[in-house]
């Protein structure tokens, strides 16, 4: 596909070449494919107060998610706005104010800092949840979980740096590959998926890779079971907008990965 400027940042690669180094939201949700959706259009109309399935666009195109996937964004959004700042504001929050939000609830530390992007803080949340279902767990289900974190390529010594409660960008994102990232996080949208959804992720996937990502379902379910225990006394839109950022974490490095396998090397 062609990106537009708009879509990417950009920064000096070696040799003075460019490489890309993110994706916008905006952007991710105009690559997306209508499987790769699917979940996020499950979780924003599950609840009675889902507006989605009600736009002409939804009636017209569905399960042609991709004719209406800028909806789907705003959707998310809206579950996540707080009405009274919308009052002052005039409008929705930014899908970062719903991250940041999120990553917040969750029990993320210092997400008020500045400098922290969109994807910085969708790591952080990963992170998060999976060093709270390994907290959880011991005997055979950890072991599965270290192993598939190992198996994604997150070697002994950062394994115990990340469990410690490492920041995700000293840890993960500087020693991981796209690929690895994104093996990461399928294991966490997937678990999130069979809690919520009553079974896992839409999307195709190997099978060596769906084998991986099966494991951490218990785990992390239990931690989920905890969460919405708390939330549900703060707002039932949570139930919605942490699967959907957890999605769309997982989907924004799975396209990372692919730009990262599809760009020419130095040798090339």
């Amino acid at each position: 596909m062609r990106w537009r400027l708009a879509d990417v940042g950009w920064i000096g690669g070696k040799g003075g070449q460019n490489r890309m180094s993110k994706i916008t939201t905006k952007a991710l949700f105009r690559r997306a494919t209508a499987d790769d959706l699917q979940d996020l259009v499950e979780y924003v109309t599950k609840p009675v107060t889902g507006r989605l399935d009600q736009t002409d666009q939804y009636k017209e195109h569905s399960p042609d998610h991709t004719k209406y996937a800028k909806e789907i964004l705003e959707e998310i959004k809206a579950f996540g706005a707080n009405t009274i700042v919308n009052f002052f504001r005039g409008g929705g929050p930014r899908y970062r104010e719903v991250v940041a939000d999120v990553a917040d609830k969750i029990g993320v530390p210092d997400v008020g800092e500045a400098g922290h992007s969109v994807a910085d803080l969708e790591r952080r949340i990963l992170e998060k949840i999976l060093k709270d279902a390994m907290d959880s767990t011991e005997g055979k289900d950890r072991a599965e979980i270290e192993q598939a974190l190992k198996d994604a390529g997150v070697g002994a010594k950062d394994l115990s740096v990340l469990l410690s409660g490492g920041s995700a960008a000293s840890v993960i994102a500087a020693r991981l590959s796209g690929f690895a990232l994104y093996r990461v996080s399928l294991i966490v949208a997937n678990a999130v998926a069979k809690h919520v959804l009553g079974r896992g992720l839409s999307l195709a996937a190997n099978a060596a890779l769906t084998r991986s990502i099966a494991v951490a379902v218990g785990p992390i379910g239990w931690v989920f079971t905890g969460l919405w225990t708390v939330l549900d006394l703060a707002g039932p839109a949570y139930r919605v907008t942490i699967p959907c950022v957890i999605h769309v974490a997982m989907l924004r490095q799975k396209y990372l990965s692919e730009d990262e396998a599809a760009r020419p090397t130095a040798a090339d």
